[in-house]
């Protein structure tokens, strides 16, 4: 059966590329993230951020002063979900060690 979104969403992926189809290579843009980051807040005068990374907040934090800096601690971040943080006080359900 043929693609029915094809032709919505200009899609030629069943028919293959022709043989003689070179495609160029490109250069990867390696960027600090910290400084991109600054570069966005400054450039569009931002007064609010959000980064996940706590020790990038602080340094970022540093480095615009005019922006308000949203962060995760260091022992909160869990990269499960299921995981309680550090400083949830853990359930008590009758147990004693």
């Amino acid at each position: 059966m043929a693609d029915p979104f094809g032709v919505l969403f200009n899609r030629n992926f069943y028919q293959g590329r022709p043989g003689g189809e070179h495609v160029p290579a490109a250069l990867i843009s390696h960027t600090n993230s910290l400084f991109y980051a600054a570069s966005l807040i400054q450039r569009h005068r931002l007064n609010l951020w959000f980064e996940p990374d706590w020790h990038s907040a602080r340094k970022l934090a540093r480095m615009s002063s005019n922006c308000f800096i949203y962060s995760i601690p260091v022992e909160s971040f869990t990269y499960s979900l299921w995981k309680v943080p550090g400083w949830r006080p853990k359930k008590d359900n009758g147990e004693r060690l």
